[in-house]
């Protein structure tokens, strides 16, 4: 230890002159410079070399990574995860001692795309550099790389002398993984891919796909399969979904790294300073790990989206792996539902989400003209009636609450009605009672009064009952009073979002509790009293015309509330 602390002192010595110098030096010489430096102290200390792959390289890495750390020397065998910062080139050395071997240098990147090249630079055979500025010996380029994959540089027969790592990131910061050997032949910890790495597609539904996939020529118990989907792109190593799916961590430095001299403090800022990617939106990438699996089947997907898909075969020793030749699929869409509005029928169109089915009738005859009844529960909704082939306009109108329209003059055909409603009210659940009718049908319909409201006689308000009058019409009708109870809350949402007048279609009325019904001739008002009721409750009051057992329409429903004492 004394004399690697000799050493290191004396090399930092060395590099304040040299950084002294790097106003009329190239910085490329001083570059190289530094590396020459790195790479004596590691061979005076520790003897970087590929002779000892099995013990030193490993020993070095797992006890002492300050040691990595300090000189940027890539021990062998060894993986070492890089951080690589956004547009700033990073070297790192790897020196080989012995000639006519193989050599082979592999960068994973992970969360980015980089750049990365190979650079050769041959030593004195006495091991000694030269002065300080001035490179040990002419620099040969061996080869470029640039991507989000995996590659690897080989040479059958590796030359003698130092081999420089340089990477650059270029969309983001990202770690990369750097394996280098000088025995790939007896090296296992990259899974072999098989003959057909190709991905099959079993099964695509709107919402599932199935995936299969050929297995690692590697042993199977060491390898596992992962498999990832992602809306937005190709993954082509697994670091690089693991990052963007958790997102990164910043760099760490490992304990006792450094001398105390100013230069590490910029090392030590920069690293502070360091902007890892975040993860991705919950639902833009899904990860799962299947074991010894060869099939995968995602049941999360949405309906016409397209998705990329990835397999990963893992060696869960060494954790690195190999990536499957990716495919994209894109999920089926869902049939559009076809609502088809019947006549002398009294139908109901629940809408609950943003898009709102199409609905079509069919006339096989020509008609004079046709009846459309209609009530809108919710919200304001707008109508156009168009014949489907032509697109040509029948009539177009708005909603409020409940209107009688009349189409004219219409040929046999098909015919398309387009509902649509105001946007700010898109997360409340709407209804639309239909009823179509030929002008000329014998078939009679029940009306609404002009004013279809319920109006709660508040002075009649007590614990235990309340006073409700609406309207009635001079034809003979059928009226039924429903009732329901609600948190008492939901009146003022209500009151405060100023929701069009609220009714509950004659589809869903089920769900209220029936308290009876009146049968009316020429009666104008009618006035009825509600009781045994729960003192300090709110309830929906609701009522229904029609025609003896048949409820069509709805009037508006009324909130009130019971007193709490009396």
């Amino acid at each position: 230890m004394m004399m690697m602390m000799a050493f290191s002192v004396l090399l930092y010595l060395e590099l304040n002159q040299i950084r002294m110098m790097m106003e009329i030096r190239n910085k490329i010489d001083y570059t190289y410079s530094i590396v020459g430096f790195f790479t004596l102290l590691t061979l005076l200390e520790h003897g970087y070399s590929h002779k000892t792959p099995n013990n030193d390289g490993k020993r070095l890495s797992k006890d002492r990574p300050e040691i990595f750390f300090d000189t940027r020397m890539i021990p062998e065998r060894v993986v070492k995860n890089i951080y690589i910062y956004k547009s700033t080139k990073n070297l790192f050395a790897f020196l080989k001692e012995t000639a006519d071997s193989r050599l082979s240098i592999t960068v994973t990147p992970c969360a980015s795309d980089i750049n990365w090249r190979v650079i050769f630079k041959r030593l004195h055979s006495n091991s000694q550099f030269e002065s300080a500025g001035t490179p040990v010996s002419q620099s040969l380029a061996l080869q470029n790389f640039s991507g989000d994959a995996s590659n690897t540089y080989q040479e059958k027969e590796g030359r003698k002398g130092l081999y420089i790592v340089e990477l650059e990131a270029i969309t983001s910061e990202t770690y990369a993984r750097v394996y280098v050997t000088t025995t790939p032949d007896i090296d296992s910890i990259f899974p072999l891919p098989p003959a057909d790495n190709h991905l099959n597609i079993t099964m695509k539904a709107a919402k599932d796909v199935s995936v299969t996939w050929k297995p690692s020529l590697s042993s199977t118990n060491k390898i596992k399969y992962c498999v990832s989907f992602s809306r937005k792109r190709q993954f082509y190593t697994n670091c690089g979904v693991l990052a963007h799916f958790h997102g990164d961590a910043k760099p760490t430095l490992p304990p006792h790294t450094g001398f105390g001299f100013k230069e590490e403090k910029k090392k030590r800022l920069l690293r502070k300073s360091a902007k890892p990617i975040r993860s991705a939106p919950k639902g833009h990438i899904f990860y799962d790990c299947v074991g010894s699996k060869l099939s995968y089947t995602f049941k999360k997907g949405k309906p016409g989206r397209k998705y990329f898909i990835n397999v990963f075969a893992i060696n869960s020793t060494s954790n690195m792996s190999i990536s499957y030749a990716g495919v994209q699929v894109k999920l089926k869409r869902n049939k559009k539902k076809r609502f088809v509005v019947k006549e002398n029928k009294v139908q109901t169109l629940v809408i609950k989400r943003r898009k709102i089915p199409k609905l079509y009738f069919s006339l096989s005859r020509n008609v004079k003209a046709l009846n459309l009844f209609l009530q809108a529960c919710g919200d304001v909704m707008k109508i156009r009636v168009t014949k489907s082939k032509q697109k040509t306009k029948v009539i177009r109108s708005s909603i409020t609450f409940f209107r009688k329209l009349v189409l004219k003059d219409l040929e046999a055909g098909n015919y398309q009605i387009r509902v649509s409603r105001d946007k700010k009210n898109h997360g409340l659940q709407q209804s639309l009672t239909l009823l179509l009718q030929d002008s000329s049908s014998h078939i009679d319909v029940p009306r609404l009064p002009h004013n279809a409201k319920i109006t709660v006689l508040s002075n009649s308000t007590l614990c235990n009952q309340v006073t409700i009058s609406w309207n009635a019409t001079e034809k003979t009708q059928r009226y039924c009073v429903y009732k329901s109870k609600i948190p008492k809350i939901i009146p003022e949402i209500r009151a405060n979002r100023k929701v069009q007048p609220q009714c509950i279609a004659v589809a869903s009325r089920k769900k209220l509790a029936k308290l009876f019904c009146k049968v009316a001739n020429k009666q104008k008002v009618f006035t009825e009293t509600i009781d045994k009721l729960t003192p300090g409750t709110s309830y929906m009051v609701s009522v229904y015309v029609g025609l003896r057992e048949r409820e069509m329409f709805a009037y508006q429903s009324v909130f009130v509330t019971t007193k709490s004492y009396c």
